[in-house]
């Protein structure tokens, strides 16, 4: 309620407000003044009325004490009768010591049902009605004779009331016309100005001519508004014309900064486009010199186990003529067949051992070359296949004290790319090799598997250098490596990034510090999902 009033108020004219704001308060004002002076009237016509009461219980009951003494009703009844004069009075009572009724006066009217008689016994409190009453006991020496109760009804206080309510009535009537012509005043000298004002600001805003002005009516503090609002214009004004002077001289020389910009952005656009150029062939050269030395690094890997093969075919060779020979002069034994047997078995072991290691490192090469897309998925033993993986590194790890602990369940089998984990895992372990025991004889690695409910954590440890707060933020950047110019290529952190979030579906993060050795914490889910080859 109060808040729709303000708003009322917020967008009523001032005429209005102040026809509200003046008639209501002096209405208030009046009206609060007449409310107190009328209960005040009231208040003070009931104790009057009682006070006349009480004396006029004394008197009355000093007058029939003779009657009560001498028990003469009759006087007694005289005695009360002398109170028809008063109109207002409807009942007197008389009691003897024994509070038994002596004698009465019931004021007869017409057609009043509510009139009460005389209670035959005094009570202890008189009834609850509306009219005024009084009580006076009646003594002569210190002795008890009676007891006097009269009533009145209160006709002469509601009639003050009324006429001190339509007295209010008529003073509230004329005070409000008064605040209305006073207002009605008022307004021709406060509103007239502000509107004058008004008006100038519509037209100000409407047509934008600063050139229009408002009329001061005095010099009051309206008058004062007036002749600072007509200041305000005349500046206004001024500066009006001084910034369209600035406006044509500067649109002049924006023309011609323009046109100096225009011929120096052609010139720069060329020379960014040159730049872009030479950026894409640098950073082509940067990865192509990168692959390179990539593939320098897996010819150098391929090599032994080719050799060995070689070898152990060229040894088969010699095995094979030598027992041909036995066969055609016919003096092989039992025993040369079967060292015979025996040799090819072991020959033919090593080369299609080294040959599948041949085949598997062209096919990470592959894989590379392709970024690192296969569709090759398989249920595997993971413990089974770490091994398999130390096993296959075992030639860069023979010749030195460097130890490697697997903690894995031996019964954990999983569904997942095979490949994808291999050379990650040969990723991280050359890394320990080349980068964290540089300069350390003997170090410690250690990869442990935790499985949860539907995913799997392989924790891989060292306790080498570590990496620096610096370079740890690139650690799995493209192209960043710390041995550029000694073989690494930068792209196998990167390698094993989009090989963990793309063909595993999970997470790496890696922690360290210089001097603590590396941790890295890989979350994959239990089946991988599967990736689509690209041709």
């Amino acid at each position: 309620m109060l808040p729709s009033a303000v708003r009322f108020l917020d967008n009523c004219s001032i005429r209005k407000k102040l026809i509200i704001f003046i008639v209501g308060i002096s209405g208030f004002a009046i009206c609060l003044s007449s409310i107190f002076q009328v209960i005040y009237g009231v208040y003070y016509s009931r104790s009057t009325l009682d006070k006349e009461l009480t004396i006029l219980a004394r008197v009355i009951g000093d007058q029939s004490t003779a009657a009560l003494e001498f028990f003469d009703k009759i006087a007694a009844k005289e005695n009360l009768s002398s109170l028809k004069e008063r109109h207002t009075l409807t009942l007197a009572c008389l009691y003897d010591d024994d509070k038994q009724l002596f004698s009465s006066y019931v004021r007869q009217v017409a057609n009043d049902l509510s009139r009460s008689d005389c209670p035959p016994r005094l009570l202890a409190s008189p009834q609850e009605n509306s009219n005024a009453y009084a009580q006076h006991q009646i003594e002569r020496r210190g002795q008890v004779l009676g007891y006097l109760y009269v009533e009145s009804d209160l006709t002469e206080v509601r009639q003050f009331a009324i006429r001190n309510f339509l007295m209010v009535t008529a003073v509230l009537s004329i005070a409000l016309l008064l605040a209305y012509a006073l207002t009605a005043r008022l307004h021709h000298v406060i509103s007239f100005p502000i509107l004058d004002l008004v008006n100038v600001t519509k037209q100000l805003s409407d047509a934008g001519d600063y050139g229009v002005r408002a009329t001061s009516r005095g010099e009051d503090e309206l008058g004062i508004l007036v002749t600072a609002f007509n200041d305000m214009l005349d500046e206004i004004q001024q500066r009006d014309l001084q910034l369209h002077q600035l406006n044509e001289a500067l649109e002049l020389k924006v023309g011609e900064r323009t046109n100096a910009l225009q011929a120096a952005n052609n010139s720069l656009t060329e020379s960014l486009s040159k730049l872009n150029q030479t950026q894409d062939q640098l950073v082509q050269s940067e990865k192509m010199a990168a692959l390179g030395q990539l593939v320098a690094g897996i010819a150098h890997e391929i090599n032994t186990p080719v050799g060995v093969a070689v070898t152990a075919a060229s040894h088969f060779e010699g095995v094979s003529d030598q027992c041909m020979e036995l066969y055609r002069q016919g003096t092989m034994s039992r025993g040369d067949f079967e060292d015979f047997l025996q040799k090819t078995s072991e020959i033919a072991k090593m080369v299609l051992a080294n040959l599948r290691r041949a085949a598997n490192l062209i096919s990470s090469f592959k894989q590379l070359a392709v970024d690192q897309s296969s569709g090759e998925k398989r249920c595997f033993n993971l413990k089974k296949y770490i091994h398999e993986i130390l096993t296959s590194l075992q030639p860069k790890f023979k010749r030195t004290k460097h130890r490697v602990d697997v903690n894995c369940p031996d019964d954990l089998e999983l569904t997942s790319h095979p490949g994808a984990i291999s050379q990650i895992l040969t990723n991280f372990l050359m890394n320990s090799l080349i980068h964290g025991f540089e300069n350390i004889e003997q170090g410690q690695i250690s990869i442990d598997v935790e499985v949860a409910s539907e995913s799997m954590l392989i924790r891989y440890r060292d306790n080498g250098k570590g990496i620096s707060a610096e370079h740890i933020k690139k650690v799995f950047d493209p192209f960043f490596t710390t041995k550029r110019g000694q073989g690494g290529s930068g792209l196998g952190m990167n390698i094993v990034y989009n090989l963990v979030a793309q063909t595993l579906g999970g997470t790496i993060v890696c922690n360290s510090e210089p001097g603590q050795g590396v941790e890295f914490e890989l979350t994959m889910p239990m089946a991988a999902r599967i990736i689509e080859s690209t041709p």
